[in-house]
C-alpha cells in the first residue's frame, strides 16, 4: 500500500491451461484468452505468478493421492499435449511483454479433505499438530510428467520457478498440518498462512 502497489487475481475453478485454443477446447478457453489479453494490455501489470492444478488437468482428479493407483488417467494424449503447449505458449507470451513470470510448481494433493484428517487424528488420539498426508514419493510420482517438463523446457530468462515443496514436505512425507498450522482449506487449496510461506520465498 505504501508503494501504491496491488494484486489482480485471475482465477477460474478447474481450468486447464487453454491459451490460444478455441472456445470448445475447455469451459475456460475464452476466459483464459480474455484474461491474458487483459494482462497484456495493462501496462501497470509487470510481474505475473502462474499456477495450475497441473496433474489434475493432465491426468484427471487424484482420488487417492497416496496409492499406487494414482494418477487416474481420464485425459487422452492429444489433449494432454495441447494443454502443455497452451501453458508454454502462455508463459512465453507473458514473458515477452512483462518483467517477470513466476511459475508455481505443483502443490501436493491431500488424499481427503483436511477436516476429515484432523477429526480422524483427534479420534485416534494421534498428533493433531503434525498430520502426515502422504509420502513424498507419491507426490513425485503423481507430478512426474509436469516436473520433468519443467526441468527440460527452455523458457525465457525472465521466467522463474517457485517451489512450494519445502514448506509442505520433508524428505519423506508431505503434511496436511505442520507445527499446528493447517496447510489446506480442503484437499487441494492452500491456506493463506501456507501461501504466505511460499510467497515470502520469491519476495526475498
Amino acid at each position: 500500500e505504501s508503494n501504491n502497489e496491488g494484486i489482480r487475481q485471475f482465477s477460474f475453478s478447474g481450468c486447464p491451461p487453454s491459451f490460444g485454443q478455441d472456445n470448445n477446447f475447455s469451459d475456460c478457453a475464452k476466459w483464459t484468452n480474455d484474461a491474458v489479453k487483459n494482462i497484456l494490455e495493462n501496462s501497470d501489470i509487470l510481474n505475473i505468478v502462474v499456477g495450475y492444478r497441473y496433474s489434475s488437468n493432465l491426468f484427471g482428479r487424484n482420488i487417492k493421492a497416496n496409492t499406487k493407483s494414482s494418477p487416474f488417467t481420464t485425459v487422452d494424449d492429444l489433449t494432454r499435449a495441447k494443454i502443455v503447449a497452451s501453458f508454454d505458449n502462455m508463459v512465453a507470451t507473458l514473458a515477452e511483454h512483462k518483467s517477470n513470470v513466476y511459475i508455481i510448481k505443483p502443490f501436493p494433493d491431500l488424499p481427503q479433505d483436511i477436516a476429515k484428517m484432523i477429526r480422524r487424528s483427534y479420534k485416534n488420539s494421534s498428533d493433531v499438530l503434525n498430520i502426515s498426508a502422504l509420502d513424498k514419493n507419491s507426490y513425485l510420482e503423481r507430478n512426474q510428467y509436469i516436473l520433468n517438463h519443467f526441468e527440460t523446457i527452455n523458457y525465457p530468462s525472465n521466467v522463474r520457478f517457485i517451489d512450494p515443496l519445502p514448506h509442505f514436505c520433508s524428505a519423506t512425507e508431505c503434511w496436511a498440518v505442520k507445527d499446528g498450522i493447517p496447510l489446506y482449506f480442503d484437499s487441494n487449496h492452500p491456506t493463506p498462512v501456507a501461501m504466505s510461506l511460499v510467497v515470502n520465498d520469491f519476495l526475498n
